[in-house]
């Protein structure tokens, strides 16, 4: 090896020192997280889809244009995050913002952020780390990033795009203002008294509604109210960090028996041109019906949601999200809303027991819907009721509330569960990670949760095989829960919804083995003849089996699994002696009747209020026409009532027909101690008599109470406790039980 000379050498350490120098520049960072906001409810939305999203801003910490397309951004240590897009180049010193929103579009990540905190990096297109940083936990409308001299903490004031302030809060801990506790509805001359938690803070507060900051007015007397008034206050310390907002509704209006639902939000929520949920404004989208307008984005807003009991004093103050909903409700006046319970709100459910007659009391969703609004207001809540109690049916729960937004009387709504994962999780306890959640919705089969594929390859079955062939009729009644399916069936026919079943059909399952598809019943407000139009003698049966339905209403595809089932003879069997039960009991004429007026009694003393606030309202899409006045409501309540005159006649009589069944004959059944029956699978727990169908079988069961077992039958000498019985005459029939010594 030959010897190199002192001047080589000196050539060597000097390139050595070039790419040593090179070599460190080339990994000396050139961007960095600069500033974050993991929890904003308030301060901005972005410019695309004018959401109220959180955000990460990066600066580029060089002299020079730095082009970051294609780095990465993820939210957990791994380098195949979120992709910067291509042309994406930070000026000198400059700034880029990105919205963790999940949208994947442009500068929207394909993830969200955690308000609890989380760690982010950044990744070059090497796949190496360029910068990271952690949150803590994080505060509404506060972001959090480095000082302009560079020490980490968090800023009362955002600068999104912007240097940072020279200076950071490290560990804020402010405490909400404390309103006295007391009467929420209350009489003109009411005083409210607020307290600051600790004396180095200072209380802030508005009465319109808008969010409290700094520069609101200070809290230093007793404010007395001489109307429904909405105080929101916040507390802030020394370094003019705020505190949460409290809010407090406080009503002024007559004792009611129906259940208060205030709703705040600042106004610009609702009706900003740019950003208002309840306005026509000018970022809108087409919707089914009406113009092209704000309310038919999906757009979430914050809000404070109240529900007052008929107590005087507030069973539930939270805040919650809220969306306008619905495809054509929503384009009329008083439009429905859907409530969200999420933990960047602060609690991801609420426990109370909105809905008394059910067992769950934890609720992350709700719904406030108008129904019929123009008509009665009752009658998809009404349906409800009729069947609730007596049938198989998955139901939502159901409760008239007086509503008020931003302290305006804003009408009567129903308050409804939603229907999803969390809703069969409540009533049936499965597992909500693990259904499948089917919809028809105008037409469409969508598929809300889990998958479709069992419910496609059921209807593919349906579609290539004839259910005449008992074993292919097993098949597919081994899928469905028989008893739920048929008094869905049963309701929806007698109800005579025409919006269906192409429409507002769900139906679902648990993933688990050996689970059955049950139907869920909702949105019936085109029931019980909303068009006036002597729908009580609509032929639903015809409009259920058709196969040249309409696209929207009944499609080929949306009747295929009834129509299939039709054409078993077993099926059909089970079908017209269990809706003849239901006829003689759960749809039975006075009943109906009497539910019917006990629901319209509900709201009845609300209904001047409504008349008032919505009497100015304009002829809806439709030709529809707000009801005014409270006479015209009760004619409309009236006019439910001969509906269900003619209705129960009028399926008897589309039955008989539609089978060639000639005649009825009448089937009693005794109750003594020791249990009770069941006919056609329906529990009858009291004495029972109705008219049947004449010689169609139907199967009679004795159900044995604890401590007593089942003997005999008295009319029939069989000892099983099951029999069927093909009724050719009048039959009466009574179980035996004796006491278990």
């Amino acid at each position: 090896m030959s010897k190199i000379s002192v001047k080589e050498a000196a050539h060597l350490f000097v390139l050595l020192i070039v790419v040593l120098f090179s070599s460190c520049e080339e990994n000396t960072p050139k961007v960095k997280f600069n500033e974050i906001m993991c929890n904003n409810l308030n301060y901005a939305t972005d410019e695309i889809y004018f959401n109220y999203s959180d955000w990460i801003e990066l600066k580029n910490i060089t002299d020079d244009l730095l082009d970051i397309s294609g780095y990465t951004i993820n939210d957990s240590r791994n380098s195949n995050g979120w992709k910067i897009p291509d042309g994406t180049i930070l000026s000198a010193g400059g700034y880029q913002l990105f919205w963790a929103d999940g949208k994947d579009n442009r500068n929207h990540t394909n993830f969200k952020l955690k308000n609890s905190g989380e760690s982010l990096y950044l990744y070059n297109t090497e796949g190496l780390i360029v910068d990271s940083i952690k949150p803590n936990n994080q505060i509404v409308d506060v972001s959090y990033g480095y000082s302009s001299k560079g020490k980490l903490g968090y800023f009362n004031s955002p600068t999104p795009n912007a240097e940072n302030s020279s200076t950071v809060i490290v560990k804020p801990n402010i405490q909400i203002p404390v309103i006295d506790e007391g009467p929420q509805l209350v009489q003109s001359g009411y005083q409210i008294k607020l307290m600051k938690p600790t004396n180095n803070l200072t209380i802030r507060y508005t009465l319109d509604c808008s969010n409290p900051n700094a520069s609101s007015k200070e809290y230093q007397a007793p404010i007395q109210i001489d109307n429904t008034t909405i105080i929101r206050a916040i507390c802030i310390d020394q370094n003019g960090l705020a505190s949460d907002i409290i809010t407090k509704s406080y009503i002024i209006r007559k004792p009611t028996n129906v259940p208060i639902l205030s709703l705040v939000t600042d106004s610009r929520n609702l009706w900003d041109d740019h950003i208002g949920i309840y306005t026509v404004g000018k970022n809108g989208s087409a919707g089914q019906i009406g113009p092209v307008a704000n309310w038919n984005r999906d757009w979430e807003r914050p809000a404070n949601v109240e529900f007052f009991e008929k107590s005087d004093t507030v069973k539930v103050n939270e805040q919650a999200g809220i969306k306008i909903l619905g495809l054509y409700i929503s384009a009329w006046p008083q439009k429905p809303f859907g409530i969200y319970f999420r933990k960047k709100y602060g609690k991801s459910k609420v426990n109370y027991p909105f809905f008394p007659e059910k067992e769950a009391n934890e609720y992350s969703h709700l719904i406030i819907r108008v129904a019929d609004w123009n008509d009665t207001g009752i009658r998809d809540g009404l349906m409800t009721n009729i069947v609730a109690e007596t049938t198989e049916i998955d139901c939502q729960g159901y409760r008239p509330v007086a509503t008020y937004i931003n302290g305006e009387f804003w009408g009567i709504y129903n308050l409804r569960e939603k229907q999803n994962e969390n809703y069969l999780m409540l009533n049936h306890g499965v597992d909500p990670n693990k259904v499948d959640l089917i919809e028809y919705k105008i037409g469409k089969i969508n598929v809300i949760e889990g998958s479709g594929d069992d419910f496609r390859q059921m209807m593919e079955f349906c579609q290539n095989n004839s259910l005449v062939d008992p074993d292919n009729y097993k098949a597919i009644a081994e899928q469905i829960d028989l008893d739920n399916y048929l008094d869905y069936y049963i309701a929806e026919l007698y109800f005579a919804n025409s919006d269906w079943p192409g429409n507002n059909l769900k139906c679902w399952k648990s993933q688990q083995e050996g689970s059955k598809w049950r139907w869920i019943l909702y949105d019936l407000d085109t029931g019980f003849d909303f068009l006036h139009a002597g729908y009580a003698k609509f032929n639903s049966l015809n409009h259920a089996l058709t196969i040249k339905g309409d696209a929207h209403h009944n499609p080929p595809h949306s009747t295929l699994l009834f129509r299939s089932l039709m054409m078993n003879k077993e099926f059909v069997q089970k079908f017209l002696q269990r809706y003849a039960v239901h006829l003689n009991t759960t749809l039975a004429t006075n009943r109906v009747k009497s539910i019917v007026e006990k629901t319209a009694n509900d709201i009845q003393q609300l209904i001047p209020e409504q008349a008032k606030k919505w009497e100015k309202s304009p002829i809806l899409p439709g030709g529809y026409s707000f009801y005014k006045t409270p006479e015209k409501w009760q004619k409309n309540v009236d006019l439910l009532k001969d509906f269900a005159d003619e209705r129960n006649p009028y399926i008897w009589q589309m039955l008989m027909a539609s089978f060639q069944i000639t005649e009825t004959v009448n089937i009693s059944l005794g109750t003594t101690v020791g249990g009770f029956c069941s006919l056609a699978g329906v529990e009858l727990n009291k004495k029972y008599s109705g008219k049947h169908f004449k010689n169609v079988p139907v199967v009679v069961k004795a159900i044995t109470k604890e401590g007593y077992e089942f003997v005999g039958w008295k009319g029939d000498t069989r000892k099983e406790a099951s029999i069927q019985i093909v009724p050719s005459q009048n039959i009466s029939l009574a179980p035996i039980f004796r006491k278990i010594s």
